[in-house]
């Protein structure tokens, strides 16, 4: 299989994980009261996590080439991404995120077999956030970054008590396409209420994830369909003003009409993301 069609291939799967919310802040809570969160950010300090991305997709194309028959082709691809996630306090409320020694590794597979065709693996350079505040939002709104790190740490955007809820709006790219032009879905986050996570109390949030492409330009009407549900778990250490884990699943479907000589696609993906808070890691800074 063609190298650069493969690495494409990757890039694409990458891209269809991304997810960027748009949300107001919120602010600290504990326990079982109103829990309005956020990092201690007060002095100068670094925690680190281990992150993890697991991903699954499966592309459909079909061309209807002139004077002859329509033409298939499937290609399966499945692809991990392993590094640290490294949160800086810079001090006076305000915080760092990145990714680091992050490693790509992507396989093709036959789509008959289910064997490997191809594989690659690739050391992906530092991944930084802008500077966010104690609640984990920019402190810089129009500031450029990956959007995957809004999407690692969710927090609701108001106090919510054990059993509450709250539903954001979220922005997100529109895969397959080439454009900035984002979709909007929707985010619902619910205070499950405490729970120990690896012997830490936390307050527990579950959180459902869905879009679906209704605010298309008028060029792309009727061309293309996108739909992406999700469920995800996340485990704030209260005490501890940090995050403990987050554990997020998605699934998506594209389908786009390129038009004739170009033809149709389909995509199908699925979605795994894991934070794990290393214990023992946290460093002051002088």
């Amino acid at each position: 299989m063609n190298r650069l069609r493969f690495a494409s291939a990757v890039a694409l799967s990458l891209t269809l994980l991304v997810l960027c919310c748009s949300l107001p802040s919120c602010s600290p809570g504990t326990g079982e009261s109103p829990a309005d969160l956020q990092w201690d950010y007060a002095e100068p300090g670094t925690w680190q996590y281990r992150f993890e991305q697991r991903s699954s997709s499966n592309t459909i194309t079909s061309l209807q080439q002139e004077g002859a028959g329509a033409v298939a082709d499937t290609a399966q691809y499945r692809s991990r991404a392993a590094g640290d996630l490294m949160v800086r306090s810079l001090g006076e409320g305000r915080g760092r995120w990145s990714i680091e020694g992050l490693v790509l590794s992507a396989v093709n597979l036959n789509p008959v077999q289910g064997a490997p065709a191809d594989s690659n693996s690739q050391e992906i350079p530092p991944i930084r956030s802008a500077d966010r505040d104690a609640r984990g939002f920019l402190l810089d709104p129009s500031a450029e970054e990956e959007a995957l790190f809004p999407y690692l740490f969710p927090m609701p955007s108001k106090a919510l008590a054990k059993g509450e809820s709250v539903t954001d709006s979220l922005a997100m790219p529109m895969p397959a396409l080439g454009s900035a032009t984002p979709l909007t879905g929707l985010r619902t986050i619910t205070h499950q209420g405490t729970e120990r996570k690896d012997g830490v109390d936390c307050v527990r949030f579950d959180v459902a994830y869905e879009v679906v492409a209704t605010d298309l330009p008028p060029e792309f009407e009727g061309r293309y369909t996108l739909s992406r549900q999700g469920q995800g778990t996340g485990w704030f250490a209260f005490g501890e003003g940090r995050y403990q884990a987050t554990d997020i699943r998605l699934k998506s479907t594209v389908n786009f009409d390129a038009g004739p000589g170009v033809g149709q696609m389909r995509i199908e993906s699925e979605d795994h993301f894991s934070v794990q808070y290393r214990e023992g890691s946290h460093q002051d800074v002088p």
